[in-house]
């Protein structure tokens, strides 16, 4: 079939390119892979979400799934005592905190809802250059689009287009821990500094809760019991996040998630761009990540049914992702270096003198 666009990727970032552009009137094919299972990081939504919801027509569908709402927040970072914020004096509102499966089931339902055309491509895809622009087949060859744009957002992956290589400024990883609680009483997040990294905890819906820990790969152990005796000897250094996992029913460990900060090389061509983790990654500390995801997947779907030339727009684009990277990494920096003066390790010492060029 010919379509105006294709979108490789449904994640948050690709579902709010394909509704979108569907919303402007443009005929759009989803490729998704098959269902994941097992459990998904990225758990916690920002208010900021809720601006980009609206303006997707979203809103009030998102309200009806009834996710818990993040209430706010406690920090033990840069001080011993820890600090609260209260989510009721955010402008947006409240975030939420949600199954990340479910979430994207539904966002995957809103786009076929608003007419994208959703197609599942197993995990490769054949993206060969047409005269009418791009040939995407799937590995089966039993579905053929031509597009004469194609948008990637297909997280941390190489990509389809394009060299796809990256520059990295550390090597950041996520090592989760998920549990189970019997009364869930505080709906607020919890993110502390320890010795050799950081660490975030949340409740979850249906009483499940996660724990997170954010260190570099390189100083973790090579062998899991290793690595678990490493990470069970900085929980216990801890105070929020200590008491925390003192209420959980259970925790199970889970192998670890890339959560280092990085930007593509060639982020777009004249008729192909990168968007979402496909394009830059963020250190999680942000607390931005679907929020983000979301906002940009509109942005290039704005842009694209803009009318104004294609390789404008995605020149555009592009520049205004290495902008914002290059501001998250000022901000990553200053934040860092606040909570860096308690400790004496690798982890805090090569974060104080960060390379901001990128």
């Amino acid at each position: 079939m010919e379509v105006d666009a294709a979108i490789v990727g449904a994640g948050p970032a690709g579902c709010a390119a394909a509704i979108r552009l569907a919303q402007a009137g443009a005929s759009v094919v989803l490729f998704r892979r098959m269902e994941a299972f097992g459990p998904k990081p990225g758990e916690v939504i920002s208010s900021l979400a809720r601006e980009t919801l609206s303006e997707l027509g979203l809103l009030q569908s998102f309200d009806t799934l009834g996710f818990p709402v993040l209430a706010g927040s406690i920090s033990a970072w840069d001080e011993h005592l820890p600090t609260s914020r209260d989510g009721i004096v955010d402008p947006y509102g409240f975030g939420a905190i949600v199954d990340r499966h479910r979430f994207e089931d539904w966002l995957i339902a809103s786009a076929r809802q608003m007419g994208v055309s959703i197609q599942c491509s197993g995990r490769n895809l054949d993206v060969k250059p047409d005269r009418k622009g791009w040939r995407i087949e799937t590995s089966d060859r039993e579905t053929a689009v031509i597009s004469p744009v194609v948008v990637e957002a297909t997280g941390r992956s190489s990509g389809l287009l394009g060299k796809g290589r990256r520059v990295g400024t550390d090597s950041l990883v996520a090592i989760l821990q998920y549990g189970r609680q019997d009364d869930v009483a505080d709906q607020r997040m919890l993110v502390e500094a320890s010795a050799h990294g950081w660490w975030y905890a949340v409740p979850l819906p249906d009483n499940k809760a996660v724990i997170a820990f954010l260190t570099d790969a390189d100083l973790l152990k090579k062998s899991a019991g290793s690595q678990r005796v490493f990470v069970e000897d900085e929980l216990a250094r801890t105070s929020l996040l200590r008491e925390f996992s003192a209420q959980l029913i259970s925790r199970d460990y889970v192998c670890g998630y890339p959560a280092n900060s990085s930007i593509r090389e060639c982020i777009n061509g004249s008729t192909w761009v990168a968007i979402g983790d496909a394009a830059a990654t963020y250190d999680p500390l942000s607390g931005q990540g679907i929020s983000t995801a979301l906002a940009k997947g509109a942005s290039i779907g704005r842009l694209l049914a803009s009318g104004d030339k294609l390789s404008a727009c995605l020149d555009a684009y592009a520049d205004a992702e290495r902008q914002s990277f290059s501001a998250h990494l000022q901000t990553q920096r200053a934040t860092y270096s606040r909570a860096a003066p308690r400790f004496n390790s690798p982890f805090w010492t090569r974060r104080t003198v960060l390379d901001s060029s990128h």
